[in-house]
């Protein structure tokens, strides 16, 4: 449509990818954090790391944690966990506590003995089982290992040490990795165990025809598209809008995709949904926008006086007011429920919701009136323009035209009707018996100013007769023309309509491809 170039998109720079949070120790080449040969932490055969006969797991020989008479851990006397010889609670290398990306201590499931830690801050950790570790802000490395811990994975020779004090080798993870447990730097490498972001994918395509093009389309993620990342694209271009409504990208577009019309989608690579990582490939995608009714389309061409009918609403609204381009291919894609009124008497008949004769010959003189060739079926070229014209109000300046003929009346007639007014009356002959005209309504398919016509009489003999003037084809080989008779009015013809040479001109001038003519008896 003319008014509808180009996509609206919103800014496309600025894109960073999400990235694991800074500081993280190395990985093994797939990202994983280095395990023992088999990858996993040892287990006994019910999945639990092995255990001693009391119930608490073995630690390494030189990694056992002395406890009490009643089974807790060595405290300070104030009830701290014991400090590495700075006085600090042992840390990572770069000072902080492994935490996710979101910046908080991670927190995991592990499967461990019951155990009871007093920590620096003072908070509890319980384990009975299978239960949840809880971690204070001042717990070292022995953070990192929890984390593995949840995974069922350790790395090998990582300590569950907190610090040097080797307060968590007493956790019992520690021993089913056969480490020292006496090692709080390690312990740094479990920050990796946060796995990485997993990669933006593309849940759901528009469909490979789209019914409504006034609806727009969507796209859906796994997960909110980020606000400021690149918008998917649109070709040929169509004027809208890109907006993320939950976990989809959809396009409003300003009017309508246009009726008929055929497109392709591309989605960026480097489009990204939350802090997963991009698509990675460009996305590509094409469907067809339907076409509408038939009866949108004759609502349509009786508005631009193509056809002799006028849409009426069944609640009396008046429907014939001006329209928009997206008023107009609103009433394409969901036309009002009413009925079509002639708008003369004696119109050619019309069938709502069908292709018939009346409406294609309206169809045809529009073609012909937008230099779109005879017989070209509803496209997106046409509904591109009749949607622009129904906006802008764009009119068929000349008044509808029809002929009617009465067969077997005497005598016969021929009529020529613009509108409500009957241009052109004439006596006329039709078909004798053995070759009638046909009756009912044909469009005019094709006119000459003179012809030869050939074909077999009624009686078996053969005529040739070059020169007949002012001819319109209607019907095979049935047409209205010029012909010498001495007299009209009474079946003579091999099928044709004949009228007197002169009127014939006169007739012809009046009439199109695409008119109709109405034979009756």
């Amino acid at each position: 449509m003319p008014s509808d170039n180009g996509d609206l998109t919103r800014n496309q720079t600025g894109k960073v990818p999400p990235t694991s949070p800074v500081g993280d120790a190395p990985t093994s080449p797939r990202g994983d954090v280095p395990t023992s040969p088999g990858g996993e932490v040892p287990a006994s055969p019910s999945g639990d790391v092995p255990a001693s006969p009391g119930g608490e797991v073995p630690a390494s020989p030189g990694s056992e944690v002395p406890a009490s008479p009643g089974g807790e851990v060595p405290t300070s006397l104030g009830g701290e966990v014991p400090a590495s010889p700075g006085g600090e609670v042992p840390t990572s290398p770069g000072g902080e506590l492994p935490t996710s990306s979101a910046g908080e201590v991670r927190t995991r499931r592990a499967v461990l003995s019951p155990l009871v830690l007093g920590t620096a801050a003072g908070a509890v950790l319980v384990l009975g089982g299978a239960a949840l570790l809880v971690l204070s802000g001042a717990i070292g490395a022995s953070g990192a290992i929890a984390a593995h811990a949840a995974q069922g994975v350790l790395p090998t020779g990582l300590s569950g040490t907190s610090g040097a004090s080797g307060v968590s080798g007493s956790s019992g993870v520690s021993g089913s990795s056969g480490a020292s447990g006496t090692s709080g730097t390690s312990g740094t490498s479990g920050a990796s165990g946060v796995t990485g972001a997993t990669r933006t994918r593309v849940l759901k395509l528009p469909p490979a025809t789209v019914a409504n093009g006034t609806a727009g389309i969507e796209v859906e993620f796994n997960g909110a598209p980020e606000a400021t990342g690149p918008t998917p694209a649109l070709h040929p271009s169509v004027a809208g809008t890109w907006s993320v409504v939950g976990d989809d990208e959809k396009f409003t577009p300003t009017s309508t995709l246009t009726p008929c019309g055929s497109y392709q989608l591309a989605i960026a690579k480097d489009t990204a949904v939350g802090n997963d990582q991009p698509l990675g490939n460009r996305v590509a995608a094409s469907f067809t926008v339907a076409c509408p009714s038939v009866k949108a389309l004759q609502e349509a061409l009786a508005r631009l006086n193509y056809l002799p009918y006028k849409f009426e609403s069944f609640s009396g609204i008046d429907l014939n007011v001006p329209l928009t381009t997206a008023l107009a291919a609103q009433r394409a894609y969901t036309p009002p429920r009413g009925y079509m009124r002639a708008a003369y008497r004696n119109v050619p008949p019309l069938r709502l919701g069908t292709m018939d004769p009346t409406t294609t010959g309206a169809l045809e003189i529009w073609d012909q009136d937008h230099d779109i060739p005879d017989g070209t079926p509803p496209n997106a070229a046409l509904w591109a323009k009749l949607l622009a014209e129904e906006a802008h109000n764009v009119r068929n300046p000349r008044p509808y035209t029809w002929v009617t003929v009465t067969e077997q009346t005497d005598p016969e007639w021929l009529e020529v009707h613009e509108n409500k007014h009957v241009v052109i009356k004439s006596l006329t002959n039709t078909g004798v018996p053995g070759a009638t005209t046909q009756t009912g309504v044909f469009p005019i398919y094709v006119r000459y100013v003179s012809t030869t016509m050939i074909g077999t009489n009624v009686d078996g003999t053969k005529y040739d007769d070059p020169g007949i003037p002012w001819v319109n084809y209607f019907n095979g080989g049935d047409a209205v023309h010029g012909y010498p008779r001495a007299s009209y009015g009474f079946p003579q013809s091999n099928g044709c309509v004949e009228l007197p040479i002169a009127t014939a001109e006169r007739v012809y001038d009046q009439l199109a491809v695409g008119d109709m003519v109405d034979v009756e008896d």
